[in-house]
């Protein structure tokens, strides 16, 4: 027996699915992925990083977008979507906030094509995006969001 190939969609198909579809749909390669729905955590986290960039880039010709992406996609938005993202030659910084505890991951192109990486925890930390000459602290991108206990893998 094999197995069947995976579908290839045209963009055009996904685009006509994605107008009539009821859930989110990202396209990457011939590809379709269902983006699931986000916990309150992360909506608030979302909403509050488009505030925050929109509004330190109204009076440039910048614009933000929200995605949308669940924990669930975690995984991937760290490895497929970031290694394609990096074959974009103007593509310069890339930054996941993640929504059970305050930690931003940076990754920041240098001009010999490297990626360096920063972490930030403390909700007193900047984060300074130099390819758009602007900064916010963790307090702004997680006020009003509230955090469970974290239980350690260990202690269970």
């Amino acid at each position: 027996m094999s197995a069947q190939p995976k579908k290839r969609y045209t963009l055009e198909e996904y685009l006509e699915l994605d107008k009539n579809s009821d859930e989110r749909l990202e396209y990457w390669d011939g590809e379709i992925f269902s983006m699931s729905g986000v916990s309150d955590e992360h909506d608030q986290i979302e909403g509050n990083l488009y505030l925050l960039l929109r509004s330190r880039l109204d009076d440039r010709n910048c614009r933000a977008f929200l995605a949308n992406i669940s924990r669930s996609t975690e995984a991937y938005d760290r490895g497929d979507k970031f290694t394609n993202y990096k074959s974009i030659p103007s593509f310069r910084e890339y930054l996941l906030a993640a929504q059970h505890r305050p930690h931003i991951t940076q990754f920041i192109k240098r001009n010999d094509g490297e990626w360096i990486h920063r972490e930030y925890n403390d909700l007193s930390e900047v984060v300074k995006l130099s390819s758009m000459d602007c900064e916010f602290s963790l307090s702004e991108v997680y006020q009003n969001v509230s955090f469970k206990p974290w239980i350690s893998p260990l202690n269970e």
